[in-house]
């Protein structure tokens, strides 16, 4: 078996687990090399975007993150990232988010595995709808208490507990409630793990936080907070598939995923092998003629103005919760949502 000299830099841990990027990433590669922790002459180094050290290693430079932003290719040689409308030739490779963590690897294989739902497992139902959630973010909050509202919401996390304290097993208790509460921290357009964790469970979620969810998952098959114009139509929407037993079941027999969208487990590990071997086997250093220049304006300003919008949104949470509420809001949300989004796959022009 080949050895290669590897090296993690800009993490937490250099030999990280499993359960991250950089875990899996070394983990398939032992599947067909003999793989060294290397610190000092490494062939090939790992970094996250946000990190510096990479640039101290005269190495194959590989950029791996589960962010939104495109890599940086006066420093990278090659990337793996989430941005899915981003391209530089063989150098990038997209990955789908929900393939980056064990768990969520986990959750993918459960729902490629999955029975019919029947009328059966709508009786083993012992509960109304779940709720597990750290952070008191204002949209949260308010979706929690205007459902409860119409029943009983358990909360088996730290926010809004009603059960007793954290509980263990969190697929677990949603998979013992018909429906589940699944809000994200912020409008997030890359967030795909979230409703997953819903569906491996059996239950129905009812998401919130990602525009374009309806790419990735079949909307059939949840209710969907951002299709409704407020919180008090899609609080309707779900009374109405709590009262109507066969509609549920026809929804929890719905595919995940839309109807162009075909992610299986097996599928996306043997593309990122294929990947990371052409990169053992043919990679190379980028030269200043091979595109580097085409983003270093963008690498420098284009970052500005991202780090800019995030802490606004950051900041101002809050505030805007209440502000986007409001019909004049909707339009000004819109359009800081279409601005944003802008932002953030701006940089894969680049790389076309």
């Amino acid at each position: 078996m080949k050895t290669i000299r590897v090296y993690v830099v800009d993490n937490r841990a250099h030999t990280p687990p499993d359960d991250t990027l950089d875990g899996l990433v070394l983990s398939r590669l032992a599947q067909y090399y003999n793989v060294v922790i290397d610190p000092k002459t490494p062939q090939i180094v790992f970094g996250d975007i946000f990190g510096s050290m990479i640039g101290k290693y005269d190495a194959i430079r590989v950029s791996l993150s589960r962010e939104n932003y495109a890599p940086d290719f006066n420093l990278y040689d090659y990337a793996i990232t989430i941005v899915q409308d981003f391209s530089f030739k063989d150098r990038v490779h997209n990955l789908p988010v929900i393939i980056f963590q064990k768990q969520e690897r986990n959750a993918l294989l459960a729902v490629e595995n999955r029975k019919e739902f029947t009328e059966a497992d709508l009786a083993a139902k012992t509960g109304f709808c779940s709720f597990v959630q750290a952070n008191p973010i204002p949209s949260r909050v308010e979706f929690f208490n205007k459902l409860s509202a119409y029943k009983r919401v358990d909360s088996g996390g730290r926010l809004m507990n009603n059960v007793g304290g954290p509980v263990a097993d969190k697929l677990a208790f949603q998979a013992s409630r018909k429906f589940a509460i699944s809000f994200l921290n912020e409008i997030n357009y890359t967030a795909q793990d979230r409703p997953l964790t819903e569906f491996a469970s059996r239950t129905m979620p009812i998401f919130w936080g990602n525009p374009d969810i309806g790419e990735i998952y079949n909307t059939k098959a949840f209710v969907n907070v951002m299709d409704y114009p407020s919180f008090d139509a899609a609080i309707e929407a779900v009374k109405e598939i709590d009262q109507d037993d066969a509609r549920y079941i026809e929804m929890m027999n719905e595919p995940v995923f839309a109807p162009k969208v075909n992610i299986t487990l097996e599928n996306e590990l043997r593309r990122l092998d294929d990947y990371l071997i052409n990169i053992v086997e043919n990679g190379s250093r980028c030269s200043q003629g091979s595109g580097h220049r085409r983003f270093e304006k963008w690498s420098y300003y284009g970052r500005r103005r991202q780090v800019f919008l995030l802490d606004f949104v950051h900041r101002f949470q809050p505030t805007l919760d209440v502000l986007f509420a409001s019909r004049p809001g909707q339009a000004v949300r819109k359009g800081l949502i279409r601005a944003y989004k802008i932002v953030e796959r701006r940089q894969g022009d680049y790389g076309k």
